[in-house]
Formats: C-alpha cells, structure tokens, sequence
C-alpha cells in the first residue's frame, strides 16, 4: 500500500485501512479524460487555470499545474510542488460497510496514527465537527514536521450515501495560507453522483470543537 516517495502522516493512517477502503480498486471507474466544466463557487475561476476528473461517481477539479498522479490505491491523488514530494493532494473513499468505518472511528485512528508516525513528528492539530441543516462534516488542521521543515494538511472528512471520504492537501507550512483558498474551491467544487458535496448556500448550524485524542 506503500507509494514511491513513502506518504506521511495522514497517508499513513491509509495503510492501516486500506483493506477496507472502496473494495476492489479494479472496480473503479478511472476516467483520466480532462472534462470541461465551470467552476461554480469560491472564486470567480478561468476554467483554463484547472481541470476536472471523473473517478468512479466523483468528479474532482484541481489547478492545472497539479500533476494527477496514475495510481490505483486511492480514488484520486495528484502532486502539488514538484519540489517537494512530501505535498499532495488526495481524496480518500471507503465502503462504511466493509471497512466497519464511521466518522468517530477514522478521526481515532488518524490521531493515533499521527502520534505514532516515526517519520513525520506530530506538532498539533485543530479539528472541528460543523453541522449543517442536511449534512455534517469534519475540517482538521494537522501541524507535522520532516526533518525540522513544518507541513499542514487541511482536511475534510464526510460521509455520503454508503461511503466515508476525507479530502486532504499537505503543503510547506509556510505556504498554507496561499493554498487555503485552492482547497476550498477544491471543495466547492467536489461531485458525487453528479452533485455538489458542499455549496456556498449550505446554513451551517452547529460548529463544535473536537478533541481527538479523546475519542
């Protein structure tokens, strides 16, 4: 389960749940055609500045200069810096059924598997659960370091329909700023069975702190 360039941290967690994560990856459908499409929330975005992908029932857009990686272990990966290898972007997807994953369990094992990394140090994190009126998700900030470099991951893990997902970027720490708002018209813009996951328009009721370590 292992990719080339060794993935840290939130990857790492994949490792352990792989065996449950979509079924069998062969299954999959991986359209690697770039389709046309429009980016409708966030940012006013120049369709030539990103390209969409349609993986299985998802359809995922990301900037043109992100490189999608051709791989079959996760629904959808691509490279971010071409001079750092330890950024990326991915979205995960497992079956709830035959992974025995819920939200509460994957946020346990993730904090789990981030303390125990042997790699990558663990510095902090910031989850938090936010409730909206037909839905709810959870966004985390992870703080990690590679040989004294810092790196965050944001992340946003949600279920839908039978399936879990967690779409995450990593990026040099000292850059996050300028990708927080990529990774939210990434987000904007997710599909699943030809519909928005999330829209500018959802009423978010309820945001709630969480202590994952405490799960």
């Amino acid at each position: 389960m292992k990719y080339k360039i060794g993935l840290t941290s939130l990857l790492l967690i994949i490792m352990s749940l792989m065996l449950g994560c979509i079924g069998d990856s062969n299954k999959l459908k991986h359209d690697t055609t770039i389709v046309h499409y429009e980016m409708k929330q966030g940012r006013s975005l120049a369709s030539k500045d990103w390209h969409c992908y349609d993986v299985d029932e998802e359809r995922v857009c990301i900037p043109t200069n992100w490189k999608m990686r051709q791989q079959s272990k996760y629904l959808f990966m691509s490279d971010v810096d071409a001079f750092d290898q330890s950024t990326f972007f991915v979205v995960l997807k497992y079956n709830k059924v035959s992974s025995g994953l819920d939200v509460t369990k994957y946020l346990k094992t993730t904090y789990h598997s981030l303390k125990n990394d042997t790699v990558e140090v663990f510095t902090g994190y910031t989850v938090k659960k936010i409730t909206f009126e037909d839905k709810e998700s959870v966004y985390g900030e992870y703080y990690t370091s590679i040989k004294h470099k810092p790196y965050m991951t944001y992340s946003t893990v949600f279920e839908k329909d039978n399936d879990l997902f967690e779409i995450a970027l990593k990026v040099d720490s000292t850059k996050a700023v300028g990708y927080k708002e990529i990774y939210r018209d990434i987000l904007f813009n997710i599909q699943h069975k030809g519909k928005a996951v999330f829209s500018a328009k959802d009423v978010i009721k309820d945001i709630q702190v969480i202590d994952i370590s405490k799960l």
